[in-house]
């Protein structure tokens, strides 16, 4: 069998937004009322909405969801006089949900449609075809997490990364998947550093500790001491005080006190400052 490519671009046209899998539901169901009251035209808006909806969505779909896809399908090619496709469609609901029946309102017990569904129980399992992601991708078939593909039968697939859903797409029986859709985005390589007057780069060299710098950290050392000093002799004032003011407590008193206590904070602040730079002088 010819295997072609699909050719669907990475994100849909959705004028309305991303769906889910309720809002395709909600047209299969508007889909499968039309068809039970005759009403073509209206099965057939439905379908097409039906379409546009799947192409739409960025969430992960249920089997179910899936199956009822392949069952509007089924009865779509079936008003088409389309048996081959309207079978193929009803098989590849059977696989994901085996046990389901039609609706009698869908179709009445021996009739066209009812015998074509379980006509479409009575066939094989086809042969799968492997669908290999790349790492970093994820590929979900008929609603399930698969690595290969139904031969000869149409597929819901969706494609996910680390952000979610990517792409939901209808593939018909012998389309696979684009490889446009596998592609995984790497960030560009950076290119080699340019070397200069046509020599190598240098070998990095250990960092050398100069008199200068020694002295400075020399310096900074010290002073962090006295400012350390001066932080506690302020700290120890602020707590006198603040005996002081729980005996008399004037507003004088404590504003005195609140200030010296800030003072000494501060002093506190600058001790750490410079204690952290001089340690990390080379």
């Amino acid at each position: 069998m010819l295997i072609a490519l699909l050719g669907s671009a990475l994100a849909a046209d959705c004028p309305d937004g991303p769906s889910s899998g309720d809002d395709l539901i909600d047209a299969i169901e508007e889909g499968l009322i039309a068809f039970s009251d005759l009403d073509e035209s209206g099965f057939a808006v439905a379908h097409d909405k039906a379409h546009s909806r799947l192409e739409c969505i960025n969430s992960q779909l249920f089997a179910a969801d899936v199956a009822a896809f392949h069952r509007l399908n089924g009865v779509h090619a079936f008003l088409a006089d389309e048996r081959e496709l309207a079978q193929s469609s009803f098989r590849a609901s059977l696989l994901v949900q085996p046990d389901y029946s039609l609706r009698k309102g869908i179709a009445p017990t021996g009739g066209k449609l009812f015998r074509l569904y379980e006509a479409a129980k009575g066939v094989d399992p086809p042969q799968m075809s492997p669908s290999f992601a790349p790492k970093g991708l994820q590929i979900r078939v008929n609603g399930k997490t698969a690595d290969e593909l139904p031969q000869g039968l149409p597929s819901v697939v969706q494609i996910s990364d680390d952000g979610g859903v990517r792409w939901t797409g209808y593939l018909p029986a012998g389309v696979r998947i684009s490889d446009d859709l596998l592609k995984v985005d790497t960030p560009p390589a950076e290119p080699p550093a340019e070397p200069v007057d046509g020599k190598p780069d240098p070998l990095p060299t250990e960092p050398v500790t100069s008199a200068s710098s020694s002295g400075a950290k020399t310096g900074l050392a010290a002073t962090a001491v006295g400012t350390g000093v001066v932080a506690g002799v302020l700290f120890g004032g602020a707590a006198v005080m603040r005996s002081e003011y729980d005996q008399q407590p004037t507003r004088e008193v404590r504003e005195r006190t609140n200030q010296v206590y800030l003072a000494s904070m501060g002093m506190g602040v600058v001790t750490l400052t410079l204690g952290t730079v001089a340690v990390a002088l080379p």
